[in-house]
C-alpha cells in the first residue's frame, strides 16, 4: 500500500492512504477544506523558498520522507517564521528519515527560514 503527506487545512498533517493511485489521488474525507501537497508548493514553476532550501541543503537520500519533511517545515514556517530549535524538533517529530538525514533537515529548515524573511 502507497500513502502519502498531505497538510489538510487548518492545521493538520495526516499520511493518507489513497482511493486510487493513477496520475492524481482522489482522497476522500477532506470535509471540504483546502488540502495542500508538496507538488502544489510551487508558484507558476518556480520552487518555494521550502522546497529550494531543502535542495540547497541536500536534505534528501532516497527521498521518500522528503514530502512530509517539506509540509511539515511549511506549517512551521507559517506559524513560527523565526524558529527555535525546540519547535523545529516539535513540527518534524512525525516524520521519519531512514537515511539519517537529520543534520541536513534540520539545516533546511532553517535556510529555509532565511529565504522566506529575505523575500
Amino acid at each position: 500500500m502507497i500513502s502519502c503527506w498531505v497538510l489538510k487545512k487548518p492545521n493538520w498533517y495526516s499520511p493518507i492512504l489513497p482511493t486510487t493511485l493513477r496520475s492524481r489521488v482522489t482522497y476522500q474525507g477532506s470535509d471540504g477544506k483546502s488540502i495542500a501537497t508538496v507538488e502544489g508548493l510551487d508558484s507558476g514553476g518556480t520552487l518555494s523558498a521550502v522546497q529550494q532550501a531543502f535542495i540547497d541543503s541536500g536534505a534528501f537520500q532516497c527521498g521518500f520522507c522528503t514530502p512530509g519533511f517539506v509540509l511539515m517545515t511549511k506549517q512551521l514556517l507559517d506559524e513560527h517564521p523565526d524558529p527555535t530549535d525546540d519547535q523545529i524538533g516539535h513540527y518534524l517529530s512525525g516524520n521519519l528519515c531512514r537515511c539519517g538525514t537529520y543534520p541536513e533537515i534540520i539545516a533546511a529548515v532553517k535556510l529555509a527560514a532565511r529565504k522566506r524573511r529575505n523575500t
